[in-house]
């Protein structure tokens, strides 16, 4: 437990989410303020912050995404060495990054609704003579980051039960299969 607390504390302090977050919703509010396109100098200077946060969020929930993957990995080899405690700690960091990343599809999703950026009848996009385009791209967008939520979701499900599993010592080098086959899915 004191080595996940230490994990989930450094996660966090690299993270710092809700400062991002918050400076994304500052941004937004402003973007929404008529009085800001009244002065094309401010307004491109506001879109570049909020598209360089943007980017960074994505990075960031990347990082989290494939250090969900590599702590998989670690709980995979940890089952077929018989580690049980590092299984446990990895299987469980594992459930919190993909958390994580679903935290912020979240916060994401939150946003695109927001400002009717699903595509369907309330769809709004600024620019008339991409509309259409946008429309598909957010279909897509939409589409592909639900199945893959999907996907970890059902994951998160699955891997709680492993974890108590591995916990009472369920797995050793001779018996790992059900580690190694979750691996493969969560992949």
């Amino acid at each position: 437990i004191e080595r996940i607390e230490a994990a989930l504390a450094l996660v966090r302090k690299f993270l710092d989410w809700e400062r991002a977050l918050r400076r994304l919703d500052e941004l937004n509010a402003r973007v929404e303020d008529p009085g800001l396109w009244d002065n094309p100098k401010a307004a491109e200077e506001v879109m570049r912050e909020r598209r360089r946060l943007e980017a960074a969020i994505g990075a960031v929930n990347t990082i989290v995404l494939i250090g969900s993957s590599l702590t998989m990995a670690l709980a995979v080899r940890a089952s077929k060495t018989g580690e049980r405690s590092q299984l446990v700690t990895f299987l469980i960091l594992t459930l919190v990054l993909g958390s994580i990343f679903l935290g912020v599809k979240v916060f994401e999703y939150a946003e695109k609704f927001t400002h009717h950026l699903v595509p369907g009848e309330h769809f709004q996009f600024h620019d008339a003579a991409l509309k259409n385009g946008a429309a598909i791209y957010f279909s897509l967008y939409f589409g592909m980051t639900g199945l893959h939520a999907t996907h970890m979701i059902f994951g998160g499900f699955v891997l709680v039960p492993l974890i108590v599993m591995a916990a009472r010592g369920k797995f050793s080098p001779a018996w790992y299969t059900p580690i190694e086959l979750f691996g493969l899915y969560w992949h």
